[in-house]
Order: C-alpha cells, then sequence, then structure tokens
C-alpha cells in the first residue's frame, strides 16, 4: 500500500486496529496531525489509567503490566508501539 505521507500511514495503521475498513481523512495534513497526536495523547493516558489500576489489584509489577496487556487486547487497543 503506498500512501502520500507519514501522517497519512499512521492514521490508517490505526484505523486498521479499530477494525474499520473504510476511513475518510482529513485532506489538510497539519489538522491530521493534530488528530493523530491528539489521538496518541488519548491512548497514553488510558495506558497509564489501566496499569495503574492493575497495579493496585496486583502489587508485582510483572504481573500487573501482563494484566493490563491483556485487558488492553482483549478491547482491540493498538499496541503501545503505535503511540
Amino acid at each position: 500500500l503506498e500512501v502520500s505521507s507519514r501522517p497519512v500511514a499512521e492514521a490508517l495503521a490505526l484505523a486498521s486496529w479499530a477494525g474499520c475498513e473504510e476511513v475518510e481523512l482529513p485532506e489538510d495534513l497539519a489538522l491530521l496531525e493534530k488528530i493523530l497526536n491528539a489521538y496518541r495523547k488519548d491512548l497514553q493516558v488510558l495506558w497509564e489509567a489501566l496499569t495503574r489500576e492493575c497495579r493496585r489489584a496486583d502489587p508485582h509489577r510483572h504481573s500487573a503490566l501482563k494484566m493490563a496487556r491483556k485487558i488492553w487486547k482483549r478491547q482491540g487497543l493498538p499496541p503501545d508501539t503505535l503511540f
């Protein structure tokens, strides 16, 4: 798949994790970058909240992170390498 820019490629990668078969992206790349930045920030905040709650449930860091990753994956959210 060839795309016109990195923001378009990143948006398509994130949309694929959401199971989207079709997406409409803004033509304005600055706007698309702004949307991507906000989405990545939201994902980061969500990940931090999830790991915090998992650490409350299980004080062992390794098993708490394992639990968080399992929940994250079950929800179909993109891997942390994408945000």
